[in-house]
């Protein structure tokens, strides 16, 4: 198996920001049931990034290890995509960016290749064209499975390891069982990875029926078999397959989009903490009750400059508790691996965890979000 993680961190090189998402389209070609760009529509004035927009980010550009393509749309979709990424590569990150995999062509796959794109991940929703079309209207499977095949076939002809070639999975109560399928059919186009996606933005009624993960963890073992039949068939077959579990954890110190490492730019300019919490629009299912949440924006590049919203008292306020319970988390590995561990230390050391989680709440936005609780 290639060590996926060794080949996306490259050179141990330290910049204070994980990453920088842009999202360079807000608009897709797809209607997809399960997202909220479907139904909800963002009264963004812009419906793509451009460049000029981009290089106003320039000193934050320069200080993170990823800038990631992508928002609420299909970024194939801006004509100033390669532009873009030639742009943020010049500044020194490592980019890759989701697609529906619908606008594939020779031309695409040849500029992804030619502008040296670090990681390109295309999202299906299924292992057949009647489970997938249902769920990514109107797209066809068979198409986009070729198309993947193809960049495959291309980053082999030059023997590059990038870009890092993946397969993200929704999983819904409808795709689930086509899981297994799909891990072959990936495995059998020679892609690099393969990882699997909560339904985690329940923001209707129908989203909520069509999620796996339960809150109080009912329900989940007929869907969890069929998760680890894939996961052992990956395992069998040397496989790198990811995926998130659907019983909820303990509160974690931060999320994966931890707001002190990242940032969200929508196509508009607005600076926000993640994609979730930038939308105009926004409503929640929280253990079946609903919830609006408000949107959180500290500033726009086209009215101020990138370091002044990001030292905004109001927006370090915003992300002061997850750089200090971030810091406890590193405290209590650290405890664990201890060249001389001892059972007291260790258990002073949860102890003092517990307490600056307890003493640093996250905002309460963040913990309705699935994302805080591992999902």
């Amino acid at each position: 198996m290639k060590n996926i993680w060794k080949i996306l961190r490259g050179k141990k090189e330290y910049k204070p920001l994980a990453a920088i998402q842009i999202e360079v389209s807000s608009i897709c070609n797809l209607q997809c049931i399960f997202c909220p760009t479907t139904y909800i529509k963002n009264p963004e004035k812009t419906k793509f990034i451009s460049l000029e927009d981009v290089k106003k980010l320039e000193p934050f550009l320069k200080k993170t290890q990823w800038i990631y393509l992508q928002g609420w749309g299909e970024p194939l979709l801006n004509g100033e995509l390669w532009e873009i990424v030639k742009y943020c590569k010049q500044c020194g990150a490592k980019v890759g960016f989701t697609t529906n995999g619908t606008l594939f062509n020779e031309e695409v796959i040849a500029k992804i290749i030619d502008y040296k794109v670090d990681l390109v991940s295309t999202s299906i929703a299924g292992a057949t064209q009647d489970t997938h079309g249902q769920l990514r209207t109107p797209s066809q499977l068979e198409r986009i499975l070729n198309n993947i095949k193809l960049l495959v076939k291309a980053k082999t002809a030059i023997k590059s390891e990038y870009p890092i070639v993946t397969v993200s999975y929704m999983l819904t109560t409808q795709s689930i069982h086509e899981l297994p399928q799909a891990v072959k059919t990936a495995l059998d186009l020679g892609v690099d990875d393969f990882y699997t996606t909560n339904l985690d933005n329940v923001f209707s009624e129908e989203a909520n029926k069509s999620k796996l993960f339960s809150w109080d963890g009912e329900g989940i073992d007929k869907y969890q078999e069929l998760i680890n039949n894939a996961e052992k068939y990956a395992l069998d077959h040397d496989f790198s397959f990811r995926t998130y579990p659907l019983k909820l954890q303990e509160e974690k110190a931060v999320c994966d989009l931890n707001p002190a490492k990242m940032i969200f730019i929508t196509s508009n300019g607005d600076v926000t903490p993640c994609t979730y919490l930038g939308r105009h629009i926004n409503p929640r299912f929280y253990k079946g009750q609903k919830i609006d949440l408000p949107r959180k924006v500290f500033g726009n590049i086209h009215g101020e400059d990138i370091e002044i919203i990001w030292n905004k008292p109001i927006y370090r306020a915003f992300r002061e508790p997850f750089v200090v319970r971030e810091q406890a988390h590193q405290n209590l590995i650290t405890a664990y691996f201890d060249i001389e561990p001892s059972l007291s230390k260790i258990e002073n050391a949860e102890k003092r965890y517990l307490k600056v989680l307890q003493e640093n709440p996250l905002p309460e936005e963040c913990l309705t979000c699935p994302k805080i609780y591992g999902i």
